[in-house]
């Protein structure tokens, strides 16, 4: 998926040069404990529905107690797959996600886009998100904050942060879901 051209044409766009087309996203699901997991989930949710009905393929990487990977396909199945996990999914990881990143092998040998779902970021978090993108391009950071939270300025400065390294970032409220991907940059 070549993102840029996506977001100026408010469509799904590829990059024409490259030989093997891929469309394959992977979700990644931060499973923190946050007051804003649920809202994380229904965002997840939402973007597995969105990208599948435009008939991509979608994977999840969602990690708490144990890492469960779900590899990218198409269709019906795969999207009641997911729901079924994301239903289940508690906010139960031990350790941040710049540590999982550190610590899986997965990322380092990623070919497709990812689009991060997280409900709260650092600095460090956003720099190993940036050595991934260094390696491969087309990552989406998605920091999701309830409704009646604020978008604290601590997450703005980070959002800048992250634009700033090259990374698309953008902060999302439960009200802001219908037009994460549908109206906006990064229509899907």
């Amino acid at each position: 998926i070549h993102w840029k051209a996506s977001a100026r044409k408010n469509d799904i766009m590829t990059k024409e040069f490259e030989q093997r087309q891929t469309h394959d996203l992977l979700i990644v699901l931060d499973r923190a404990p946050n007051p804003s997991f649920e809202a994380a989930v229904t965002f997840a949710a939402s973007a597995i529905r969105a990208i599948l009905k435009k008939g991509a393929e979608v994977g999840l990487y969602s990690y708490g107690k144990k890492r469960e990977y779900f590899p990218a396909y198409r269709g019906d199945f795969q999207q009641r797959k997911l729901f079924y996990h994301l239903a289940k999914a508690e906010d139960e990881a031990s350790f941040p996600l710049y540590k999982v990143i550190e610590q899986e092998p997965m990322f380092a040998n990623q070919n497709r886009s990812i689009l991060f779902i997280v409900c709260q970021w650092d600095q460090k978090t956003i720099d190993k998100i940036c050595s991934i993108k260094k390696k491969k391009g087309n990552i989406i950071v998605f920091l999701v904050i309830g409704k009646k939270e604020k978008i604290a300025k601590r997450d703005l400065d980070l959002m800048d942060y992250a634009r700033k390294r090259g990374l698309y970032a953008k902060i999302l409220t439960e009200a802001d879901f219908g037009g994460a991907f549908g109206k906006g940059e990064w229509a899907i």
